[in-house]
């Protein structure tokens, strides 16, 4: 069952007393907090009746209500007083024996926790959720993220934390906590560890259990829980719940978990030295250069909502993971899309298990393939994300624990790089982790990340394809293939489409890996709508209006998945539509801004291209290159690329082409435009005064001749529509705008 993680760790206070000794159990909690309110001038009378509660063990009740009163009591002096009393009890605790927590944590499963300390966050370097974080506990629950879960709040977040009566019906209350609890108890098996009868009889597991025995019951269940005893401690079966023994001596339990560890041997986490990423000290640029990559890559931008409003999300929670397919053949069988059963052998893995799964074949090499749109470069920059940031430790994703992430990306790479006959992936990563505006000694950490300062590098290597040229594109693939084989403590991923991978001299060989991008399924496509116009409406009504957000987000997600779920939009390429994230990610601002979709797939087809080409100009001007460029008209530029369109399938198989073709073929003037540029010219001709110079009035004396000559011709033949358009030119404000546009965009 670990094996399979069917398994939930559900962590209580036995296992914080037993890491630190400053860990107070429940009950000295409760007692603390009278103390703190005997020290704020509570009454004596008042004192000893909360005592005489806290001296009936027998009865759970009467301890829930000493809390109660303690937490109202805390609270009447203010909310600051009760985070104060908090924050003196936990804070400052620290771990002195850190072995069961390790041992938990190796097991690799998901850990809830009724504690209020973060003592396993302090061994694992795992960051802690409250059961109030409902976006976060959903990732967690689903295998997309690894956090500890507070069930019972967190000292650091006195709102979150269950005390008394009234912060229990909260948690009893929470929907979505309860259902995610009672999801857990039906699909997984819980192992309890140092949940004595206090924190099992508490109102919420309480409730919970007995809920959890009576289902099981009635469907004759043989979904087993298990708690962890002592031999002699002779706790009998309660329902489904069993008792796992695991010695005679508390000292017994870490090696025992350390035991269920699956065909691995055990092997402690690293230890922080005051590290954010849980490692040895790197050098400083290393240092700095992990800041920028971090900042980079932490928040994604939503495409769409207008084209002033832009809309950020962090990564962690705007990423819909990505499911790949392990793809392994004895040859090499070429794709241009995703495709089932392509591989002799396959195998569902997420993004963040691709290193483990490598791992286990005895390589370092993945090479990620994905259909446009699919999700390779977002999937790339989550994987740097969570490793630069210190989210995810280097073990926990199956990578060696000294490993520092580079993020390359191909599209940037420089004519000086790929010019090299030696050293071009060397001088590639001096280039992309150069920054002239890092403080002095930091601006190239480059050499260290070479030389191994930094330990193994994880090199994610993003947009193969984007190398356009393919005798260039295979060059880039040697580098990359004798660095796999010259540098065997650094760890390869490549991310390519489908279309530029499979191309004589371009596959990376069998010491890489292929896993599959595949497309989004109804969950992931639900979840993804949801998200989107969630943090849309957020960026657009703001924070004071949240509520407002969430019912017109809600409103607007429903109906755009009401619509997706009709036949017409779920077969065929249409279909398809839904399953992209780029795509689907076009539906959501074509019905934003026509509250429908076109049923349609030509009609369909082109909102997606103009979006697409309006987000293109606008993301091109943005940088040092669009000012180099004359604006374009997306209608005009949309002419254009359907003209590309039919001349590529005008050959069979044919998916790329030189840039010099393309531009070629894209100066081909369209039979409408050779028509505007005729009527353009006898509209001038009509006008024309015979002046000598431009005066407003038509040609000038130079082109007045040739122009009316071409005006006469009717039909233009592309060599005379050349001529005509570039005589236009000159005389674009006597021109009728949209003819003008027609032509030159």
């Amino acid at each position: 069952m670990i094996r399979k993680k069917q398994v939930v760790a559900v962590v209580g206070s036995g296992i914080s007393m037993a890491t630190s000794s400053k860990a107070p159990t429940w009950r000295e909690l409760i007692e603390s907090g009278l103390e703190r309110c005997r020290l704020l001038g509570a009454k004596d009378a008042w004192c000893r009746a909360v005592e005489g509660q806290l001296k009936l063990e027998e009865f759970p009740d009467m301890l829930l209500a000493a809390a109660e009163l303690v937490h109202q009591k805390l609270l009447g002096h203010g909310v600051g007083q009760f985070a104060r009393w908090l924050r003196e009890t936990f804070e400052e605790i620290e771990p002195e024996d850190p072995g069961v927590i390790e041992a938990l944590s190796g097991l690799g499963i998901p850990i809830v926790t009724t504690n209020y300390d973060d003592l396993i966050e302090k061994v694992t370097g795992l960051k802690g959720v409250t059961w109030r974080e409902s976006r976060v506990v959903d990732r967690v629950m689903h295998g997309n993220e690894s956090r500890v879960l507070h069930l019972h709040g967190h000292w650091d977040d006195p709102d979150s934390v269950v005390l008394g009566v009234r912060s229990y019906e909260a948690v009893k209350g929470h929907e979505h906590t309860q259902a995610v609890m009672k999801a857990l108890g039906m699909t997984k098996s819980f192992l309890f560890a140092g949940c004595g009868d206090e924190g099992l009889s508490d109102p919420n597991f309480g409730k919970f259990l007995t809920w959890l025995e009576a289902m099981e019951a009635s469907s004759d269940a043989e979904h087993l829980h298990y708690r962890f005893v002592l031999r002699e401690d002779g706790v009998p079966v309660r329902g489904n719940l069993y008792p796992l023994a695991f010695g005679s001596a508390y000292d017994e339990l870490a090696p025992f978990l350390r035991r269920l560890v699956p065909d691995r041997k055990p092997e402690p986490r690293p230890r922080r030295a005051g590290d954010r990423r849980g490692r040895t000290q790197l050098p400083a640029d290393v240092e700095e250069y992990l800041d920028r990559l971090k900042e980079e890559t932490e928040t994604l931008t939503l495409m769409g909502m207008g084209r002033s409003l832009q809309v950020e999300l962090p990564i962690a929670e705007a990423y819909v993971p990505l499911r790949t397919v392990m793809a392994r053949s004895f040859e090499t069988r070429q794709t241009d899309r995703f495709k089932e059963q392509h591989g002799e052998h396959e195998e569902e893995v997420q993004l963040c298990e691709v290193f483990g799964r490598a791992a286990a074949l005895g390589l370092r090499g993945i090479v990620l393939l994905g259909e446009p749109g699919s999700g390779k470069t977002t999937g790339a920059r989550q994987l740097a994300w969570r490793l630069a940031s210190g989210d995810s430790l280097p073990q926990q994703m199956g990578l060696p624990a000294e490993t520092t992430p580079v993020l390359l990306r191909f599209r940037n790479i420089s004519k000086e790089a790929l010019g090299r006959q030696r050293g071009g992936l060397r001088h590639f990563l001096e280039e992309e982790c150069a920054c002239e505006d890092a403080p002095d000694g930091m601006q190239n950490p480059g050499p260290n990340l070479w030389n191994g300062k930094a330990g193994g590098v994880l090199w994610i290597l993003d947009g193969l394809k984007e190398v356009t040229d393919p005798e260039t594109r295979k060059k880039v693939s040697g580098w990359v293939q004798s660095a796999l084989k010259n540098r065997p403590k650094d760890w390869f991923l490549v991310t390519c489409r489908f279309q530029g991978y499979f191309r004589e001299g371009v596959p990376l060989g069998p010491k890489f890996v292929e896993f599959h991008v595949r497309p989004l399924d109804d969950g992931q496509v639900e979840r993804f709508v949801q998200d989107w116009f969630g943090a849309a409406y957020r960026k657009l009504l703001g924070r004071d209006r949240e509520d407002e957000a969430a019912r017109r987000a809600g409103k607007d997600a429903g109906e755009l998945l009401g619509i997706l779920a009709r036949p017409a939009h779920q077969a065929g390429h249409l279909g398809e539509l839904r399953t992209n994230p780029l795509l689907l990610t076009i539906l959501c601002i074509v019905f934003h801004e026509e509250r429908k979709l076109p049923t349609g797939r030509a009609e369909l087809y082109a909102h997606c291209v103009r979006v697409l080409l309006e987000y293109w100009r606008r993301d091109l001007y943005s940088t040092e290159l669009g000012t180099a460029l004359e604006p374009y008209d997306a209608e005009a530029a949309q002419a254009v690329l359907a003209r590309l369109g039919w001349w590529m399938h005008s050959e069979q198989n044919r998916t790329e082409a030189p840039l010099e073709q393309l531009a070629a073929e894209a100066e081909e003037l369209s039979e409408q435009q050779r028509l505007a540029i005729a009527d353009m010219l006898r509209d001038l001709t009509v006008m024309c005064d015979g002046a000598s110079r431009r005066d407003g009035a038509g040609f000038n004396k130079i082109d007045a001749r040739i122009g009316r000559d071409l005006a006469r011709a009717g039909t233009l033949s592309p060599r005379q529509a050349a001529l005509g358009k570039k005589i236009l030119r000159k005389y674009r404000r006597q021109l009728d705008s949209e003819l003008y546009v027609s032509v030159f965009g």
